[in-house]
């Protein structure tokens, strides 16, 4: 079995495997003992039953997860949240991985939602319309290039929808 690395030093292995959530926002961090001591998590971690209360019922941490955040590094290129927090930029892919939860709570506030939702407005983006006029003459190109290549069954078929649209554009009229 592989150790996994911590993921806020990245140099000793993880023994602390650490959730939090808050509001369905899940916090996932596998730490070191030294740094999930630093950050007061671990097995001897005591918490105040005031504090699980409030956290119950307010949905509030009582350590926040930004401050949390701001000690954790991607374990691929060492970004911290609070320089995503600073500059708006991601270090690599790694981070959404290492900053998912935090991540889902930036983009739900900026955009209402955490995942892409298709604006109904924009599908009705209308094609182009091509008049009968335009289609034939299109139609008529296709069939001298198919004539050309010796292609003789695709050109029979060309012709045919060639005299469909000349005769219902005759019909039109």
């Amino acid at each position: 079995m592989i150790a996994m690395k911590c993921q806020n030093c990245g140099k000793r292995d993880a023994v602390v495997d650490y959730t939090q959530v808050i509001d369905g926002n899940k916090l996932h961090l596998h730490l070191c003992d030294k740094c999930a001591s630093e950050m007061k998590i671990g097995i001897d971690f005591m918490f105040d039953i005031d504090d699980v209360f409030s956290t119950f019922f307010n949905g509030i941490s009582s350590v926040p997860t930004a401050q949390k955040l701001d000690v954790v590094k991607c374990k691929k290129c060492g970004s911290t949240y609070k320089a995503f927090r600073d500059s708006g930029k991601l270090g690599c892919s790694e981070c959404y991985e290492t900053f998912g939860a935090e991540l889902d709570n930036v983009l739900k506030r900026l955009h209402g939602n955490n995942r892409h939702v298709e604006d109904e407005k924009k599908k009705t983006i209308t094609k182009k319309q091509v008049s009968p006029e335009e289609k034939i003459n299109e139609l008529k190109e296709e069939l001298k290039e198919c004539i050309k290549k010796e292609e003789y069954e695709k050109a029979a078929k060309l012709r045919d929808k060639i005299k469909d649209l000349e005769n219902k554009r005759g019909e039109s009229k």
